[in-house]
């Protein structure tokens, strides 16, 4: 008796594992490039933080602004501007996959996800509806997403009302 009763604990103990699955990674990699009025930005970041639930497609991303790294080294006009666009410490997303219950994690290749969320630099934000790309390959879940969004919603003066940054985003998700 005591086996079939481990047995049925173990079993629902698992099921609600799966049920509320977080899948995360710290080695994210988010690319941002813009053209600013003092010169190209490009920038990379890999410390990032990356979680998503698969159960409710809720994604949370944090990347610290003073670990981007640029290329080429900024020049000096641009480097003065880019140091004031980073007076706060993190970008954010908070975002979800709206459909995450169609989205097959056992199944490989490329799948579409619908996301819609808030870009969140230094103080201010902006919202986004986009897509993005889930592989799976090897057992390995990987989320890609680009977004362009606007540099006067982020707060950064002296720029074209239309000026925008790309950003994206790599995420080697584990499970």
């Amino acid at each position: 008796m005591k086996p079939i009763i481990l047995s049925l604990l173990l079993s629902f103990s698992l099921m609600g594992t799966l049920e509320a699955q977080q899948i995360s990674t710290s080695k994210a990699q988010v690319n941002l490039s813009a053209k600013l009025p003092s010169g190209k930005m490009r920038a990379s970041n890999d410390l990032t933080s990356v979680s998503l639930n698969l159960k409710d497609g809720i994604l949370d991303l944090v990347t610290y602004n003073e670990s981007f790294e640029y290329k080429p080294a900024l020049n000096k006009a641009v480097k003065k501007e880019v140091q004031a666009m980073h007076q706060g410490t993190e970008t954010k997303i908070k975002a979800q996959i709206t459909n995450i219950n169609k989205i097959d994690f056992t199944k490989t290749g490329q799948q579409s996800a619908r996301i819609i969320g808030r870009f969140i630099y230094n103080d201010h934000s902006t919202t986004f509806y986009d897509k993005a790309q889930i592989t799976i390959e090897n057992g390995e879940i990987i989320l890609t997403i680009s977004l362009e969004v606007l540099l006067s919603d982020l707060g950064v003066e002296g720029v074209a009302e239309n000026e925008t940054m790309m950003v994206d985003i790599t995420a080697p998700l584990a499970e």
